[in-house]
Protein backbone atom coordinates (compact mmCIF):
# COMPACT_ATOMS: atom_id res chain seq x y z
CA UNK A 1 0.00 0.00 0.00
CA UNK A 2 2.51 2.64 1.17
CA UNK A 3 0.40 5.58 -0.07
CA UNK A 4 0.51 4.46 -3.69
CA UNK A 5 -2.68 4.00 -5.72
CA UNK A 6 -4.07 0.49 -6.00
CA UNK A 7 -3.98 -1.21 -9.36
CA UNK A 8 -7.34 -0.57 -11.02
CA UNK A 9 -8.09 -2.99 -13.84
CA UNK A 10 -10.14 -1.75 -16.77
CA UNK A 11 -13.68 -3.09 -16.90
CA UNK A 12 -14.20 -4.59 -20.32
CA UNK A 13 -17.55 -4.50 -22.04
CA UNK A 14 -19.76 -7.52 -21.42
CA UNK A 15 -19.81 -8.29 -25.16
CA UNK A 16 -16.03 -8.72 -25.03
CA UNK A 17 -16.26 -11.17 -22.14
CA UNK A 18 -19.57 -12.99 -22.50
CA UNK A 19 -17.88 -16.07 -23.95
CA UNK A 20 -15.49 -16.09 -20.98
CA UNK A 21 -18.09 -16.38 -18.20
CA UNK A 22 -17.12 -19.97 -17.38
CA UNK A 23 -13.47 -18.92 -17.32
CA UNK A 24 -14.34 -16.14 -14.84
CA UNK A 25 -16.25 -18.65 -12.73
CA UNK A 26 -13.33 -21.10 -12.82
CA UNK A 27 -11.12 -18.44 -11.19
CA UNK A 28 -13.67 -17.46 -8.55
CA UNK A 29 -12.38 -19.73 -5.81
CA UNK A 30 -8.83 -18.47 -6.30
CA UNK A 31 -10.05 -14.85 -6.21
CA UNK A 32 -12.20 -15.36 -3.11
CA UNK A 33 -9.35 -17.14 -1.33
CA UNK A 34 -6.86 -14.43 -2.27
CA UNK A 35 -9.15 -11.69 -0.95
CA UNK A 36 -9.84 -13.73 2.19
CA UNK A 37 -6.09 -14.08 2.83
CA UNK A 38 -5.40 -10.39 2.20
CA UNK A 39 -8.16 -9.41 4.66
CA UNK A 40 -6.70 -11.79 7.25
CA UNK A 41 -3.28 -10.23 6.69
CA UNK A 42 -4.67 -6.73 7.14
CA UNK A 43 -6.62 -7.76 10.26
CA UNK A 44 -3.45 -9.20 11.77
CA UNK A 45 -1.58 -6.01 10.89
CA UNK A 46 -4.10 -3.70 12.57
CA UNK A 47 -4.70 -5.76 15.71
CA UNK A 48 -1.91 -4.23 17.77
CA UNK A 49 -1.83 -0.76 16.25
CA UNK A 50 -2.38 2.25 18.46
CA UNK A 51 -5.65 3.79 17.18
CA UNK A 52 -4.80 7.47 17.43
CA UNK A 53 -1.54 7.38 15.52
CA UNK A 54 -0.67 4.17 13.68
CA UNK A 55 -4.18 3.02 12.79
CA UNK A 56 -5.20 6.50 11.66
CA UNK A 57 -2.15 6.63 9.41
CA UNK A 58 -2.88 3.16 7.97
CA UNK A 59 -6.52 4.14 7.28
CA UNK A 60 -5.37 7.32 5.55
CA UNK A 61 -2.93 5.34 3.38
CA UNK A 62 -5.56 2.74 2.53
CA UNK A 63 -8.16 5.39 1.64
CA UNK A 64 -5.64 7.25 -0.50
CA UNK A 65 -4.75 4.03 -2.31
CA UNK A 66 -8.40 3.16 -3.00
CA UNK A 67 -9.65 6.62 -3.98
CA UNK A 68 -6.55 8.10 -5.59
CA UNK A 69 -8.35 8.96 -8.84
CA UNK A 70 -12.00 9.91 -8.31
CA UNK A 71 -12.68 10.08 -12.06
CA UNK A 72 -11.39 6.52 -12.49
CA UNK A 73 -13.46 5.34 -9.50
CA UNK A 74 -16.63 6.73 -11.12
CA UNK A 75 -15.74 5.51 -14.60
CA UNK A 76 -14.98 1.93 -13.56
CA UNK A 77 -18.02 1.79 -11.29
CA UNK A 78 -20.27 2.89 -14.16
CA UNK A 79 -18.58 0.45 -16.55
CA UNK A 80 -19.17 -2.38 -14.08
CA UNK A 81 -22.82 -1.35 -13.79
CA UNK A 82 -23.16 -1.50 -17.58
CA UNK A 83 -21.41 -4.89 -17.64
CA UNK A 84 -23.78 -6.21 -15.00
CA UNK A 85 -26.85 -4.82 -16.78
CA UNK A 86 -25.76 -6.37 -20.09
CA UNK A 87 -25.13 -9.68 -18.33
CA UNK A 88 -28.64 -9.60 -16.86
CA UNK A 89 -30.22 -8.77 -20.21
CA UNK A 90 -28.26 -11.52 -21.94
CA UNK A 91 -29.33 -14.08 -19.33
CA UNK A 92 -33.08 -13.48 -19.25
CA UNK A 93 -33.47 -11.19 -16.23
CA UNK A 94 -35.14 -8.21 -18.01
CA UNK A 95 -33.88 -5.50 -15.62
CA UNK A 96 -36.02 -2.86 -17.31
CA UNK A 97 -39.19 -4.52 -15.95
CA UNK A 98 -37.77 -6.22 -12.85
CA UNK A 99 -35.75 -3.43 -11.29
CA UNK A 100 -37.11 -3.85 -7.74
CA UNK A 101 -36.59 -7.60 -7.78
CA UNK A 102 -33.07 -7.23 -9.16
CA UNK A 103 -32.23 -4.58 -6.56
CA UNK A 104 -33.43 -7.00 -3.86
CA UNK A 105 -31.29 -9.77 -5.36
CA UNK A 106 -28.25 -7.49 -5.43
CA UNK A 107 -28.83 -6.44 -1.82
CA UNK A 108 -29.05 -10.12 -0.84
CA UNK A 109 -25.93 -11.08 -2.78
CA UNK A 110 -23.86 -8.08 -1.65
CA UNK A 111 -24.36 -7.38 2.06
CA UNK A 112 -22.93 -4.05 3.19
CA UNK A 113 -19.44 -3.97 4.62
CA UNK A 114 -19.93 -0.43 5.92
CA UNK A 115 -22.05 2.64 5.27
CA UNK A 116 -18.98 4.86 5.64
CA UNK A 117 -17.19 5.97 2.50
CA UNK A 118 -13.73 5.67 4.02
CA UNK A 119 -11.95 3.49 6.52
CA UNK A 120 -11.44 5.00 9.97
CA UNK A 121 -9.94 3.65 13.19
CA UNK A 122 -13.53 3.28 14.42
CA UNK A 123 -14.83 1.20 11.51
CA UNK A 124 -11.93 -0.63 9.91
CA UNK A 125 -11.91 -3.72 12.13
CA UNK A 126 -15.66 -4.37 11.85
CA UNK A 127 -15.64 -3.58 8.13
CA UNK A 128 -12.83 -6.03 7.47
CA UNK A 129 -14.54 -8.72 9.55
CA UNK A 130 -17.71 -8.29 7.48
CA UNK A 131 -15.68 -8.45 4.27
CA UNK A 132 -13.96 -11.60 5.54
CA UNK A 133 -17.26 -13.31 6.46
CA UNK A 134 -18.71 -12.48 3.06
CA UNK A 135 -15.65 -13.84 1.23
CA UNK A 136 -15.81 -16.93 3.44
CA UNK A 137 -19.44 -17.51 2.40
CA UNK A 138 -18.65 -17.01 -1.28
CA UNK A 139 -15.69 -19.35 -0.96
CA UNK A 140 -17.85 -21.98 0.75
CA UNK A 141 -20.55 -21.76 -1.93
CA UNK A 142 -17.93 -22.00 -4.64
CA UNK A 143 -16.17 -24.99 -3.09
CA UNK A 144 -19.44 -26.86 -2.65
CA UNK A 145 -20.51 -26.00 -6.16
CA UNK A 146 -23.84 -24.82 -4.79
CA UNK A 147 -24.47 -22.07 -7.31
CA UNK A 148 -27.97 -20.77 -7.48
CA UNK A 149 -28.39 -22.44 -10.85
CA UNK A 150 -28.26 -25.85 -9.15
CA UNK A 151 -31.43 -25.09 -7.21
Amino acid sequence: MHGKPMLVPNVKKYEEEKDLIENLRSHAEESFRSRFVSVDRLLAQITDLEPEKELSKLCALYNAAIFSDEKLVKENSCDLGHWFSDYLMDNGYHPHISSFLIKEMIISAFPPFTQDREYTPDNIHQTLLRRRRTMEKYLDVNQKGTYLESM
